[in-house]
């Protein structure tokens, strides 16, 4: 017994002599990497802190904009709307009290005593503009430097509100100074800020109407894809356990096989033209023309790039984005119809399947994930 005491006391004391050993080794590192010239200790002459405020998009989402093609970006992970005493989230029905609830990220070193975080409720949209949407409310919270946090707002919808919508979600602060790329013109492609809960549950062979938000000097396609159960399951709905998920790959070969798109009302002048299980749009009238529109989405993607990578500050920009937000001004509206597929589909089954709209400059507008339940 006593030798194995000493054997332990032995290894004991091992240990503890290694990592004294590390931490002096870790403490010698970091005073290497922050000395800031004649007092030690004090970070390097060119660091300086910053917030980096961040609603995730996706699952693997960090913040880097522009984001990268083929990612269904309006299923956010990050906004959640909980019926209050439980219920059936899949559907806003008027008078039924809600909970929405926005997850924020700060993956820069400063805190953010008051993130601002902003709510706006509109009927399906791709694209989308605050102009054409109704505010929820405003809510606001402390995000500490690489961390994280949660606000949440109530929600008791009217008639008007009813049915299924797309949220959108925006956060910002002034001290430190973190705000969104635009105005009114919110875009999570290209801003970090912002994010959009837009999955909506339709019907079999039944109509199903969406908004465009848009320039007005447009060329574009929508087409359909098909959604994983990886990729829609983030939007946290019970429906996605409670039910046999179907491949999508039939239900988008189907719609875009089927699909027959009408206008029903908009602002401007739009040509549509079916073809190679699509549509493609062609939209014309007072704005930045497309070669603008053009220079403009690059010039903006080498800044964003420039600051995701710390190698500039966003006051640097400040003309851009002035620019930007003037373009952004010019968007504008237009609603669109089309008829679902008669699938098939058996009660405790469902399908699901992305519509998005791509420019011809190669940027995702956005879209709507379509769950067919049968």
């Amino acid at each position: 017994m006593n030798s194995q005491i000493i054997d332990a006391e032995k290894a004991i004391r091992e240990i503890d002599a290694r990592g004294k050993e590390l931490r002096e080794q870790t403490r010698k590192v970091y005073e290497e990497a922050f000395k800031g010239g004649k007092e030690e200790g004090k970070p390097p002459p060119d660091f300086e802190p910053s917030s980096f405020l961040l609603i995730k998009s996706y699952g693997g989402d960090l913040g880097a904009r522009p984001m990268p093609a083929n990612i269904p970006f309006w299923i956010s992970p990050a906004i959640k709307v909980r019926p209050v005493g439980g219920g059936d989230p899949n559907t806003i029905s008027a008078g039924s009290p809600y909970e929405i609830e926005c997850e924020i990220h700060n993956r820069g070193d400063l805190p953010v005593p008051s993130a601002n975080v902003e709510y706006f409720l509109t009927d399906p949209t791709i694209g989308f503009d605050t102009r054409y949407a109704t505010p929820l409310g405003i809510s606001s919270t402390w995000v500490s430097g690489l961390g994280v946090a949660r606000t949440r707002i109530p929600f008791l919808p009217s008639s008007s509100q009813a049915g299924h919508k797309c949220l959108i979600v925006r956060a910002f602060s002034f001290l430190p100074y973190d705000i969104p790329v635009d105005d009114t013109n919110l875009s999570p492609v290209v801003d970090r800020h912002v994010a959009q809960l837009n999955i909506n549950i339709v019907a079999q062979a039944a109509p199903f109407s969406f908004n465009i938000v848009r320039q007005p000097n447009f060329e574009g396609r929508l087409s359909f894809r098909a959604a994983t159960l990886r990729e829609i399951a983030t939007a946290g709905l019970p429906l996605f356990a409670e039910n046999e998920f179907i491949d999508g790959e039939k239900f988008a070969a189907t719609l875009a096989r089927t699909a027959t798109f009408e206008r029903i009302g908009g602002e401007t002048e739009l040509t549509l033209k079916p073809g190679d299980g699509g549509v493609s749009l062609f939209g014309s009238g007072k704005g930045p023309d497309l070669g603008q529109q053009k220079e403009m989405t690059g010039r903006l993607a080498d800044a964003l790039n420039l600051i995701a990578a710390g190698k500039a500050h966003r006051r640097q920009f400040r003309d851009l984005f002035r620019e930007r937000r003037h373009m952004g001004a010019f968007a504008t509206r237009d609603t669109l119809v089309f008829k679902t597929a008669e699938f098939g589909l058996k009660p405790g089954m469902i399908t699901a399947a992305h519509l998005s709209l791509t420019s011809a400059l190669g940027e995702t507008v956005g879209g709507v994930t379509l769950v067919l339940r049968g």
